[in-house]
């Protein structure tokens, strides 16, 4: 997609909020006894795009046992309107590509400025509550991929570094996806207190892998993402400057196809490295709680969040335990419940893929323990 396209695209689904339909993700529960139940959740549209505010309509929480929303009609209970998440922290990883290439094409002041205005868009421009803490990953050939900034909502010191490589020499060749897990690993090693957290990684460069291994490294940086993605709802976005090399390989790096960036040239890359700023503080506003008061103790219950966005709609059934539910819901205010601290996210274990040459050895190891037997 070339660089004025995306931005075209971009204002235009962000002003009338287009897309198939809406989808809810990151969901997470807690119980507060005797009959609360706490659930935030993310909202976009099936493009990944964000999607406009929801208002106090735009949002039912349906009781799967009545099949209708908490508090209709005579039963006890209800839903708060849906609100912005009473504490969270919002962390971006900027990995910039440092090798020959970028040189030799005479991209570098280009790909500086564009970082320069990623990070006021970000950091500097944002009400204190919603900056990011951003750090900064160069790469080049293996030895040479290295956090040069880490996390740090101090604008000064990250326009500090980015100053400082401007001015600084080629890193060699490309190790794409070993950047790509090192940005990775960098954004999962956030150690906060906070509940709730957004994740992205947004990863610029002008070619491919040329490390070697590119089979087994390829398979372990989508592994990589996808349990990223599962486990911290991580955003990934890959940013490309047209050149002789295949797209693909890097489109693929992104969470959805519309988190692929192609520009044009380098030229484009302030333009599109602002917008894509944009688009990543429009995902951390896309965050909403609800506050629940349920008059259900027993058995395996389920609720249904309901979104509906001016022509677009979407669900969510969330099963939840009774065992620490009671049903007296004159001890409950769905206001009260929302307001709540939220639930802590719990990483899941990764996927390990192992490479070649292991399974290999795995095989002969299986054959000779075969052998024994017979």
């Amino acid at each position: 997609m070339k660089a004025t396209r995306y931005l075209a695209a971009l204002i235009f689904l962000a002003a009338c909020g287009c897309g198939n339909k809406i989808v809810i993700d990151k969901v997470r529960h807690k119980l507060h006894p005797p009959a609360g139940i706490q659930v935030t959740f993310r909202v976009l549209d099936s493009n990944g795009y964000p999607v406009r505010p929801l208002g106090d309509t735009d949002v039912k929480v349906i009781n799967d046992e009545k099949k209708e929303p908490f508090g209709a009609g005579q039963e006890g209970g209800g839903a708060s309107k849906p609100g912005k998440p009473s504490t969270f922290e919002l962390y971006a990883v900027l990995a910039l590509d440092m090798s020959d290439s970028i040189f030799k094409n005479q991209a570098l002041d280009d790909m500086i400025a564009g970082a320069h205005s990623f990070v006021d868009k970000l950091v500097t421009e944002p009400e204190e509550a919603m900056k990011h803490k951003v750090a900064i990953v160069v790469f080049g050939r293996t030895d040479k991929i290295q956090v040069v900034t880490d996390f740090t909502d101090n604008p000064t010191k990250l326009h500090g570094s980015l100053d400082s490589l401007a001015t600084a020499e080629s890193l060699g060749t490309t190790n794409l996806y070993g950047a790509y897990m090192k940005s990775i690993e960098v954004v999962e090693s956030v150690d906060t207190d906070v509940d709730l957290v957004e994740r992205t990684v947004v990863i610029l460069t002008d070619g491919t892998h040329e490390a070697g291994d590119e089979k087994n490294m390829r398979k372990q940086a989508l592994a990589a993402k996808k349990n990223s993605m599962k486990a911290f709802g991580t955003n990934f976005v890959s940013i490309g400057i047209r050149g002789a090399y295949d797209e693909k390989k890097l489109a693929e790096l992104a969470s959805h196809d519309e988190y692929f960036v192609m520009a044009e040239n380098a030229t484009a890359l302030n333009a599109v490295l602002v917008d894509v700023a944009k688009r990543v503080d429009a995902i951390a506003h896309s965050n909403y709680q609800v506050g629940i008061c349920t008059p259900v103790e027993i058995g395996e219950p389920s609720l249904t969040i309901e979104v509906t966005v001016d022509d677009m709609s979407g669900k969510y059934t969330l099963d939840y335990p009774t065992d620490k539910l009671t049903g007296d819901i004159t001890k409950c205010v769905p206001e009260e419940i929302a307001a709540k601290k939220p639930l802590k996210e719990e990483p899941v274990k990764p996927e390990v893929i192992k490479p070649e040459a292991d399974k290999e050895k795995e095989k002969g190891k299986d054959k000779d323990k075969g052998g024994d037997k017979g």
